[in-house]
């Protein structure tokens, strides 16, 4: 069809036609991609918002009952125990709504295998910790079954606290995928109501100028632009709406980014703390090295000072033996005396001399006999005390062992003391990390949420603009051109 021979009417009318149909499909997108944008920010806030928080939540709560715990089973630290199973419990009270929140929404699907895998590592993780809890309740801490006992419960606190991490993670991965994507989608929506706002708006100008000029056709303008005003008002709610739904979205997540630098804050203390009791444990154990050295020296000491009671008896026996021999000499040379004598007084004046050496010789022995019965006395006396004293140095040193064992037992408990310490600390300051880098995805989210929410106002007042532009052409219009 040749559009040369048209009427100016026609064209004009054909103009409208198109001008509508441009207004209507661009009405059409834009609403689309508005409704497209608000529904997945109402996704974002009804399910990934809601489930970051949870999942934090709960990684928080275990993750403080876990460090309480090991304060009550490594130090029996006052309170800890209590602490500890309030934060067990929040944790517990958490996992059903984090369930159910998974199980409601089926954008979550791909969530429910870790949070089914959590809830099943919080069971197991709360079987081995009544287990260890009433080992030491029951003093029953010393066998050597409870080193494994902790190593289990160990093994099973930091799987479920790695656990939780990972649902988290997730969670927010997921939140800030939506984000970005809405925004992308808005921003687009955005770019393509801009230029179609300007071609409608010059086409309006161009046939406004033809209408000054004297065409009459204030009807077909009046019906073009009372529907360009209704797709503009469809325009100007579907943007109110996006620049409220994107400012709620900001101010959640900007509270979240605050309780998240919270976290990150109490985390870092924590990882101080497991810092300062690393390095106790460390100076323990060196303590504990070094008093288990002193008592193996003592306990040597002691094993000679027996030694030389056992050889302080054994003299004390020999010179026993050497007095009741003296004795026993001075007893012969006493009878040899008297037989001295009496041989003596039976020569007459010739044994004189020979009487006087007998008579010495026997004041001699009895001398000699009398020094030996005092001295017996005094060495017997002697050999009971030192066997006294030698029992009593034999149970000095079984003591002195006894306190080398426990020294070493002691030395065992601190090991693995500074052991799980180290371990800790290294958890905490993955948790640190992992709590740092949420935050600064948190961030990054609520900074994505405030620049939607600009465009979304930036966008509400470019409608308004263009609604001023229509009631301008309208009142042209109804002005009898």
């Amino acid at each position: 069809m040749d559009m040369r021979h048209w009427s100016i009417t026609s064209r004009l009318a054909a103009g409208f036609a198109v001008i509508v149909l441009g207004v209507s499909g661009v009405g059409g997108y834009s609403a689309w991609s508005m409704h497209r944008a608000a529904r997945a920010m109402a996704e974002l806030s009804q399910e990934d918002l809601p489930e970051v928080a949870l999942a934090a939540a709960f990684e928080r709560e275990i993750l403080n009952a876990r460090i309480h715990f090991i304060y009550h089973v490594t130090i029996q630290k006052p309170g800890a125990l209590d602490l500890g199973w309030e934060h067990f419990r929040a944790a517990r009270a958490l996992m059903p709504n984090l369930r159910a929140h998974v199980a409601g929404g089926p954008a979550l699907a791909g969530l429910r295998e870790p949070t089914e895998q959590l809830a099943a590592d919080l069971d197991r993780y709360e079987v081995v910790l009544r287990r260890i809890l009433d080992t030491v309740a029951s003093k029953r801490n010393r066998g050597p079954a409870f080193p494994a006992l902790v190593a289990e419960w160990a093994g099973l606190g930091g799987g479920l606290v790695k656990t939780a991490g990972e649902l988290n993670r997730l969670s927010s991965e997921r939140a800030v995928d939506s984000s970005r994507i809405q925004a992308a989608s808005l921003n687009r929506a955005v770019n393509f109501t801009e230029v179609a706002g300007i071609v409608a708006a010059l086409l309006s100008l161009l046939i406004g100028g033809l209408l000054i000029r004297g065409i009459s056709i204030n009807g077909i303008l009046r019906r073009s632009i009372g529907e360009f005003q209704a797709v503009m008002q469809q325009i100007t709610g579907a943007s109110n709406q996006i620049a409220r739904s994107s400012q709620a979205l900001a101010q959640g997540a900007s509270q979240q980014a605050g309780s998240l630098e919270e976290t990150a804050s109490s985390a870092a203390e924590i990882n101080v703390m497991a810092h300062k009791n690393r390095e106790n444990s460390r100076a323990a154990a060196t303590l504990v090295t070094e008093s288990q050295k002193t008592f193996v020296e003592a306990n040597q000491a002691l094993g000679q000072m027996v030694g030389a009671m056992g050889e302080i008896g054994a003299q004390s026996d020999k010179i026993s033996r050497i007095i009741k021999v003296i004795d026993e000499i001075a007893f012969q040379t006493n009878i040899l005396a008297l037989n001295a004598a009496v041989e003596a007084a039976r020569a007459g004046e010739a044994g004189m001399g020979f009487a006087v050496v007998a008579d010495e010789v026997r004041n001699l022995a009895q001398r000699c006999a009398q020094a030996a019965r005092d001295t017996a006395p005094l060495i017997e006396g002697s050999i009971e005390k030192s066997n006294d004293g030698k029992v009593k140095v034999n149970q000095v040193a079984m003591a002195v062992r006894a306190l080398t064992d426990q020294a070493q037992r002691i030395r065992s408990l601190v090991d693995e003391v500074s052991v799980s310490s180290e371990e800790q600390t290294q958890r905490i300051e993955q948790v640190t990390k992992a709590v740092s880098e949420m935050e600064q995805v948190t961030q990054k989210n609520a900074a994505s949420a405030e620049e939607s929410a600009a465009a979304g106002e930036e966008l509400n007042a470019q409608s308004q603009a263009l609604q001023e532009t229509v009631g301008r052409l309208q009142t042209l219009v109804g002005g009898g051109l």
